[in-house]
């Protein structure tokens, strides 16, 4: 896909230069930003460029995190989770499913492989801000193994 903007870019430019719009000096340091990456950063600068992780946030984050989190499948949810560049620590805090927190509700689904790597992939920070122990202790998930790693990992 950058290829493809590259190629679009460069053409135009050519097409700017035959017209005299743009000098060689322009089309030469317009190519080098591009092959920097300075056009993501002009973009942004511009207000036109979207960020897709948050794009994709907004769509179907919740819903697959929520899915693999009922079905216990922690390999499914890693992989997702790389493959559209996503870390779980940026996102945890808008993410629920069925009102619950993401570890609330791994512990109401004894999801507890994918429990376990949701509170290794959170900062300590994360965890202590939180009420999932508390949540945990009045209902009931207080033993269960993410409660324990949640414990492990804050100190409390």
């Amino acid at each position: 896909m950058l290829a493809a903007r590259k190629l679009v870019i460069r053409s135009s430019i050519v097409e700017q230069v035959s017209e005299n719009e743009l000098t060689s000096a322009h089309c030469l340091a317009v190519f080098e930003m591009v092959n920097a990456g300075l056009d993501i950063a002009l973009l942004k600068l511009d207000g036109s460029y979207v960020n897709p992780s948050a794009e994709y946030v907004k769509g179907n984050l919740n819903s697959f995190v929520c899915d693999f989190i009922a079905t216990d499948d922690k390999n499914r949810l890693r992989k997702k989770l790389r493959k559209e560049k996503v870390k779980l620590r940026n996102f945890y805090d808008g993410l629920t499913c069925n009102g619950l927190s993401l570890l609330q509700f791994a512990m109401k689904n004894n999801a507890n492989s994918v429990g376990t790597y949701i509170v290794k992939r959170l900062s300590s920070n994360q965890l202590k801000r939180r009420f999932d122990l508390e949540w945990a202790g009045n209902n009931g998930h207080s033993s269960s193994v993410i409660a324990d790693a949640i414990i492990s990992r804050t100190g409390f």
